[in-house]
C-alpha cells in the first residue's frame, strides 16, 4: 500500500511541476512579445529622431546646407509619413501596425526618394535644403 501510495503522490506532484512551467512559458512568450513591440517602437523613434535632427539642421543652415548620417532601421517600418498639423515624422510598423512620430518645428513636408517599406539594418540617408524644399534621401 505505501509504495502504491508514493507512485500516486509522485505523479501528482510531477503532473503539477509540469502545469506550472507550461503555464509559466506560456506568459513569458507572451510577455516577449509585449518587450520586442517596445523594443521595435524605442528603435524607430531614435531613428526619426535623428532623421527629424538631419532635416532642421539642413533647413535652418539655409539653401545647399546637407546632412549625412547613418541610423539603425528596425525592421519593416514604412516612414517619412508628414503631419501638416503637427509637423511631424511618422512611422508605421508592418508588425503591429504601431505609429511612432518625432516632432520637426518648422519645415515644410520633406520629400524623400526611399522606397518604401525600410529593409532593417544600418542604413545612410542625406537630409538636405534645396531652395523652399526639404529632402531626405535614401543612399545605402
Amino acid at each position: 500500500m505505501k509504495k502504491a501510495q508514493v507512485s500516486v503522490e509522485f505523479f501528482l506532484l510531477l503532473t503539477l511541476m509540469l502545469a506550472l512551467a507550461v503555464l509559466l512559458y506560456a506568459g513569458t512568450g507572451a510577455e516577449q512579445g509585449r518587450a520586442r513591440s517596445l523594443d521595435r517602437a524605442a528603435e524607430t523613434r531614435a531613428f526619426l529622431e535623428r532623421a527629424s535632427l538631419a532635416l532642421r539642421e539642413s533647413w535652418f543652415e539655409g539653401n545647399a546646407s546637407t546632412r549625412v548620417f547613418s541610423a539603425f532601421v528596425p525592421g519593416e517600418t514604412n516612414c517619412f509619413y508628414w503631419n501638416a498639423t503637427s509637423s511631424a515624422l511618422y512611422c508605421a510598423s508592418i508588425a503591429d501596425g504601431a505609429f511612432v512620430a518625432a516632432a520637426a518645428p518648422g519645415l515644410p513636408e520633406p520629400q524623400t526618394n526611399c522606397t518604401l517599406p525600410l529593409a532593417a539594418g544600418w542604413r545612410e540617408f542625406k537630409a538636405w535644403r534645396d531652395n523652399a524644399a526639404s529632402r531626405l534621401d535614401c543612399l545605402g
